[in-house]
C-alpha cells in the first residue's frame, strides 16, 4: 500500500521514473564499456584525441595524493580540490577531462576510457593516503564512482571521501543509489565534510567514528594580511558610501536578482550606497535583463557588474574595497562557499540565508546577517543596520577572527594532518 498522503498514481510515476533512470545508468555503461574492443587510441592510451593529457602525477610516491578534478576549468570544486593538494603538500591526479567535455555522455567516456589509466597510475602509490574530493552524491556521479574511481583504489589503501555538496545526504535517500552508497560507505575509512550541519545530515547512514568536519580554506594569494585588514576597518569609519560585493555565479538562485532589488529599494530612499558584481552569466537573457534593469530604475552610476573574475589577486582587491558581502542564496547544490571565507578573511561582515554550512560560518547579528531566502527588503534592512559605523566595526572584527580561528590555512592544514597521520 501507499503511504498515507502519497497518491497511488503519484507513487507509480515516480517509481516508472526511477527505474527508467537506473536501466538509463546500466545501459550507458554497458554500451560505453564496448570501447574497449575499439584501437588502442580510445583505450589505455595516454594521449586520446583532442586530449593533451588525462591524468596529471608526480612520479614519486607521497604519503598523500589527491585524486579528483583539478583546473582548468576554474569553478568552486576545482579550486578547493587545487587548494587542499597545496595545502598538505600532496601528489596528485587529474581526473577533470582536457578536452572540455560537459555533455553527460562526454563525461562518461571520457571516465571510462581513463579507467585503465587511472589504475595503473594509482598504483603508483601503494601506500598513499588517498584524498578523494570528487565523490559525488548525484546518480551519474555516483555510478562514475563506485564502477570507474573506487576500484581503482587498492584495497588496503585509507580512503578520506570529501563531500563538497550540501546534497549528500540524498544519496542515501535516492532509490537509485541508496543501496550502493551503503556499500561505499563501508569501504571508504573517513568522509569528511565542510560543517557539523552538514556531517549530521549524514548520520543515518556513517557512524560517527567515520565523520569528520574539516572546513575550507583559501589559498595564499587570496589572504588579506592582518594590518590590512586593520586599515580597511580606519578607512571605512572615514566614509559614507557604503560599498556592496556580490561574488557568484550570476544565476538567480544565487540570489543576485534579491540583492539587486534591495539596492534600488535603499537608492530610492537615498542611502549612500554603491553595489559591485562579480560572476560568468548563465544565460545571456539573464545578463540582458540585469542591464534593462539597472537603466530603467536608473542604477547605473551605483551598480556595476565586473564579469567573472579568476585572477585571484584582482579577487583579493575586491574583498579589499567591499564593506559588505552578499550572498543571500538559495542554491541546490549550496554547501560551504568560498567565498564566505574570503570576505572573513578580508574582515567583511555577510550577509547570507540559513542555508547548509551558512550558520556554521556566521553568526547572525555577531559577523552579519542570515535574512530569508528571495526577500529583498530583509536585505535592504540588513545593509542600513551596516551603514552605522560603530556596529559594522564591530561585526568586521569577529569576523576576521572567525577566519583565523577557524578558517585559515594554518588551522585547516592542522585538522588535515591531524586527521591522516
Amino acid at each position: 500500500m501507499p503511504r498515507i498522503g502519497l497518491p497511488l498514481e503519484y507513487k507509480r510515476n515516480f517509481d516508472a521514473r526511477a527505474d527508467r533512470l537506473r536501466r538509463r545508468i546500466v545501459q550507458d555503461y554497458h554500451a560505453l564499456c564496448l570501447m574497449e574492443e575499439w584501437p588502442e587510441v580510445f583505450v589505455g592510451s595516454r594521449n586520446p584525441p583532442n586530449q593533451s593529457a588525462m591524468l596529471d602525477y608526480s612520479e614519486q610516491d607521497a604519503p598523500i595524493l589527491v585524486v579528483g578534478r583539478f583546473p582548468p576549468p576554474i569553478d568552486g570544486q576545482t579550486m578547493a580540490t587545487h587548494r587542499l593538494a597545496d595545502l598538505v603538500s600532496a601528489s596528485r591526479v587529474n581526473i577533470e577531462p582536457k578536452c572540455g567535455a560537459k555533455s553527460r555522455a562526454g563525461r562518461l567516456l571520457h571516465f571510462l576510457r581513463i579507467r585503465s589509466g587511472l589504475k595503473r597510475d594509482l598504483a603508483k602509490y601503494p601506500k598513499a593516503t588517498i584524498l578523494w574530493p570528487s565523490i559525488s552524491p548525484d546518480p551519474l556521479g555516483h555510478f562514475r564512482d563506485i564502477s570507474i574511481t573506487l576500484p581503482s583504489f587498492r584495497a588496503d589503501q585509507r580512503i578520506f571521501a570529501i563531500s563538497h555538496r550540501g546534497t549528500f545526504h540524498k544519496m542515501f535517500e535516492s532509490p537509485i543509489t541508496k543501496a550502493t552508497a551503503l556499500l561505499l560507505s563501508r569501504r571508504v575509512n573517513k568522509f569528511v565534510f565542510l560543517s557539523k550541519g552538514l556531517a549530521d545530515q549524514c548520520a543515518p547512514w556513517i557512524p560517527d567514528d567515520k565523520r569528520l568536519v574539516i572546513p575550507n580554506t583559501i589559498d595564499a594569494e587570496t589572504v588579506l594580511p592582518r594590518k590590512a585588514v586593520e586599515v580597511k576597518r580606519r578607512e571605512r569609519v572615514k566614509q559614507d558610501k557604503l560599498s556592496v560585493l556580490f561574488v557568484g555565479h550570476m544565476m538567480p538562485s544565487k540570489g543576485y536578482l534579491d540583492t539587486l532589488e534591495a539596492i534600488r529599494i535603499l537608492a530610492a530612499r537615498s542611502a549612500p550606497i554603491e553595489a559591485h558584481f562579480a560572476g560568468g552569466w548563465q544565460k545571456p537573457e539573464d545578463q540582458e535583463a540585469f542591464m534593462n534593469y539597472v537603466r530603467t530604475h536608473n542604477l547605473k552610476d551605483i551598480v556595476f557588474h565586473h564579469g567573472a573574475v579568476s585572477n585571484r589577486k584582482a579577487m583579493r582587491a575586491l574583498h579589499r574595497n567591499a564593506d559588505v558581502l552578499m550572498l543571500p542564496t538559495w542554491y541546490r547544490n549550496e554547501a560551504q562557499p568560498l567565498v564566505i571565507i574570503e570576505a572573513l578573511n578580508a574582515g567583511t561582515p555577510v550577509i547570507s540565508t540559513s542555508y547548509r554550512a551558512i550558520p556554521d560560518m556566521v553568526e547572525h547579528g555577531a559577523g552579519g546577517y542570515l535574512v530569508p531566502p528571495r526577500n529583498p527588503e530583509a536585505i535592504a534592512k540588513a545593509l542600513e543596520n551596516l551603514c552605522e559605523p560603530t556596529r559594522w566595526t564591530k561585526m568586521s572584527i569577529w569576523t576576521r577572527q572567525r577566519f583565523e580561528n577557524t578558517f585559515s590555512p594554518e588551522r585547516v592544514r592542522e585538522k588535515w594532518l591531524k586527521a591522516t597521520g
